[in-house]
């Protein structure tokens, strides 16, 4: 079943197989102080990372007989029947600068995390079957959404990455913003927007990409229904089922 599950003040510190993103350091620093930011990039996650609420395509995307394996696969939240988030939100009592800050950078963690997991299934997903080609199928998978609300004031932000083919970092880039007393109506139109993105392009993805995993890692030759429908990588042959989606959010 495609449908969203919300979580809410739930940490999301690695753990298992959600992991943290690597830490990149810029090229143009010393050796010695790269050095340095990459010691401290190796470190455990020691701070807060609780995301006041997140959605997630729910477990039941895949058969039940197969969630054991999707809980060792993914990490993450399986345990609470969530998988794969897509839009991360932080609420703030009101719009001061320092509290703003504060909201966008426990944004930037939560959703770099989150896309990080998303973008290393889709990896495996595909050099299982295609070596390192992304499809413009594949690449349209890679967002994750953010929303701020602060006072009076909405902002919406998504995380985009930098490459696809290797990890080299997301940048979070600002959508749109407006206040809940006159852009009400614009508010809704994204929030439809981003639910829709969330099920119909990433819930079918992760969904078909799960399939084309579990079909090359069952080593007994145990069948089931899979997943019917969807952008996934199937033995070399690119997209199968379901129709070609494409969000038709101002991404840029």
């Amino acid at each position: 079943r495609l449908v969203p599950v919300q979580l809410v003040d739930e940490v999301q510190k690695p753990k298992g197989e959600w992991l943290k993103p690597p830490f990149l350091a810029d090229e143009k620093l010393s050796e010695k102080l790269r050095f340095a930011i990459l010691q401290a990039g190796n470190k455990d996650y020691t701070w807060d990372i609780r995301p006041d609420c997140q959605y997630y395509v729910s477990l039941d995307v895949v058969p039940q007989k197969r969630h054991w394996w999707v809980k060792r696969t993914l990490g993450g939240k399986p345990t609470l029947n969530a998988i794969a988030s897509y839009l991360t939100i932080e609420f703030k009592k009101d719009d001061e600068d320092e509290k703003l800050k504060k909201a966008e950078n426990q944004i930037a963690v939560a959703s770099t995390m989150s896309l990080y997991n998303r973008w290393k299934l889709k990896s495996k997903a595909i050099k299982m079957y295609n070596g390192d080609t992304w499809s413009e199928e594949d690449k349209n998978q890679m967002h994750h959404f953010c929303i701020v609300s602060s006072g009076s004031q909405w902002d919406i932000w998504c995380m985009e990455l930098e490459t696809f083919e290797d990890w080299k970092g997301c940048t979070l880039k600002f959508l749109a913003s407006g206040d809940f007393k006159t852009h009400t109506r614009e508010l809704l139109d994204y929030l439809n927007m981003i639910h829709w993105w969330g099920l119909q392009v990433h819930g079918k993805s992760v969904a078909a990409d799960l399939d084309s995993l579990w079909m090359a890692s069952n080593k007994d030759g145990e069948e089931d229904e899979g997943y019917k429908g969807g952008e996934g990588h199937k033995g070399g042959e690119g997209h199968e089922g379901g129709e070609n989606n494409h969000a038709t959010l101002p991404l840029r």
